[in-house]
């Protein structure tokens, strides 16, 4: 099986596939090999589950809607758009690979300086898309607002569950006051 980009190198050109990756072997129901079509399915269906109902920070999220009606409502408009990303970072996987499947630029870093599969995102922005003003900039910067808004929320449940399960159980005054629960939670 080949693939066809006329977008890496400026000619249509052949990109084969790693052999294994992607073959008729890859859409059977074998829960014996490792990476299938299927398995990788059920592994996403049941990830989004644990997301979505028993993960910490997805409940809080939910809970702090003013009824259960809108939670239902942001349940059902969050699962397109979180397929929809799903498949985008699929797709930019993909992407990178057809770039630089002649060439690994982790392997070869001394000419391209990076050391880590990590860097490979920014490089490729920074290397393919420099001539576009302030779309690197733009990426990056989603990049790591992504990455805070969940640090954020994980820290927010964290502090969360420390002073209501831990806190106030050996503090019961604690929990009559909601101000010092509150304050104390903000300063963990």
């Amino acid at each position: 099986m080949r693939w066809y980009a006329s977008w890496s190198r400026g000619e249509n050109e052949q990109l084969p596939l790693v052999p294994g990756t992607l073959s008729t072997r890859s859409f059977q129901i074998d829960f014996t090999t490792r990476y299938t079509f299927w398995n990788g399915l059920f592994q996403g269906f049941f990830n989004g589950i644990s997301i979505y109902s028993v993960n910490q920070t997805g409940v809080q999220r939910l809970l702090s809607l003013r009824n259960n009606k809108r939670a239902k409502l942001a349940l059902l408009i969050s699962i397109p758009l979180m397929s929809f990303l799903f498949l985008s970072s699929c797709l930019h996987g993909i992407i990178l690979y057809a770039v630089y499947f002649m060439c690994d630029p982790i392997l070869n870093s001394r000419e391209t300086g990076l050391t880590k599969y990590d860097q490979l995102v920014p490089y490729f922005l920074v290397s393919k898309f420099h001539s576009i003003p302030g779309l690197t900039g733009l990426s990056v910067a989603g990049i790591f607002s992504g990455s805070l808004t969940t640090i954020s929320s994980v820290l927010n449940s964290l502090a969360t569950v420390t002073v209501v399960d831990f806190v106030h159980p050996i503090f019961q005054s604690l929990q009559r006051n909601e101000k010092k629960s509150l304050l104390l939670a903000k300063g963990l």
